[in-house]
């Protein structure tokens, strides 16, 4: 059961972090992705508190991200940056802001589940997960700054997808690791 878990958060994280859309519309749905935290977070609530608080950000970002399903393509060639209606703003800053919290109490969840199992290397590596992802999370909100300078900003955002890429790897590759190691932890 803590497995399947485990594997729910492996898949949910590809389908956030991985973002792929032809014509406007998302082909990998973070909504997709936020339903498997949710499933996950449903099974690892009772391990600790954090966990449970992860799933009320989780939830909400999972109703919002619907909403993302459809983005008007860009015209034109090049790196294009819109900023859209307000609502689309306020809607991106919600989205980013319930995703930072649930994500934190996710990795925060894991730490203190590996931390009880003996295995500080997870908790360890949890919490580094966890200021990467924090750490590109910030870089990509800052590159809006950035990104209306043409050379830079079209190699700013060529860097962060990679960093994003590569990050999202690690923390699919932590996730195989907890669903091995930590998958029959006692509570």
């Amino acid at each position: 059961m803590i497995a399947s878990a485990f594997r729910n958060f492996y898949w949910g994280f590809f389908l956030i972090m991985v973002d792929f859309r032809i014509s406007g519309l998302e082909i990998l749905p973070d909504v997709i992705g936020y339903i498997l935290l949710a499933g996950g977070l449903g099974t690892l609530a009772e391990q600790n508190e954090w966990f449970m608080r992860a799933r009320g950000y989780v939830w909400p970002a999972m109703i919002l991200s619907v909403f993302q399903l459809y983005e008007r393509p860009a015209e034109g060639i090049g790196v294009h940056i819109t900023w859209g209606s307000g609502m689309t703003l306020i809607l991106g800053l919600a989205m980013a802001v319930l995703s930072l919290l649930a994500v934190y109490n996710l990795f925060m969840g894991i730490r203190e589940m590996a931390s009880r199992a003996g295995k500080t290397s997870i908790a360890d590596e949890a919490l580094t997960k966890w200021n990467q992802y924090l750490g590109v999370a910030v870089a990509g909100l800052l590159s809006f700054i950035l990104a209306f300078i043409p050379l830079i900003g079209f190699l700013l955002i060529l860097g962060l997808f990679a960093l994003n890429l590569i990050l999202a790897t690690e923390i699919m590759r932590l996730m195989r690791r907890c669903e091995t190691e930590l998958g029959e932890a006692p509570k």
